[in-house]
């Protein structure tokens, strides 16, 4: 009778142990399952935080070339005007300057805009304006160094350098326009582990 006692004892120790063992087993399964997936979460939530690092930066240098046309085109009207008020050729510097830095500026602008058909119609636009806005001021210089004031002050009292400027201002406000709010929309997409809790 011991023996039958102590062989039952131990079958119910062994199935004691193979129960425990199973729940063990049902444990490390969830404990793992949760694990890959709060990593899974934890990686979306890393690529979505990159992404967002990139579009912030990829708009701080819009913004930067975008200020940086305004203001060249700001310095050649600046450096046309003192030319044409004192007569010396040193306040052309930096209508030349902006002249000559504006396609690369222009360049920058277009590397960090997408290729979409309103995007580019905007920067053909604005490209079109800066010709045309540099075209006129060097109309004026050439009419004052020919002598032709009647002329250069006809060109002047137009008022087109003035339109010009807001024209691009406006052109690149809309270009900036755009892209803070593709920024702000890419901001707001949900981000995985965040829930959102309606009433």
């Amino acid at each position: 009778m011991e023996t039958v006692t102590k062989s039952r004892n131990f079958l119910n120790t062994v199935n004691d142990l193979y129960s425990r063992v199973g729940l063990f087993i049902a444990s490390t399964v969830l404990l793992g399952s949760l694990l890959i997936g709060s990593s899974f979460i934890a990686w979306r939530a890393n690529v979505q935080q990159q992404e967002l690092a990139r579009l912030n930066s990829e708009t701080i240098a819009l913004l930067r070339d975008a200020h940086r046309i305004r203001l060249a085109a700001l310095e050649a009207l600046r450096g046309q005007r003192g030319y044409l008020l004192t007569g010396d050729p040193r306040y052309l510097e930096p209508m030349l300057e902006s002249e000559s830095e504006l396609p690369g500026l222009m360049a920058a602008l277009r590397s960090h805009i997408d290729g979409n058909e309103e995007n580019t119609r905007e920067l053909q636009r604005l490209g079109n304006e800066v010709q045309s806005y540099f075209m006129d001021l060097r109309t004026v210089i050439v009419f004052e160094n020919a002598g032709l004031k009647k002329e250069m002050l006809d060109v002047v009292r137009t008022g087109h350098a003035r339109r010009s400027i807001n024209r691009i201002n406006a052109d690149v406000q809309r270009i900036v326009t755009r892209e803070r709010a593709r920024l702000g929309s890419a901001r707001s997409t949900p981000r995985p582990g965040r829930s959102t809790i309606s009433c």
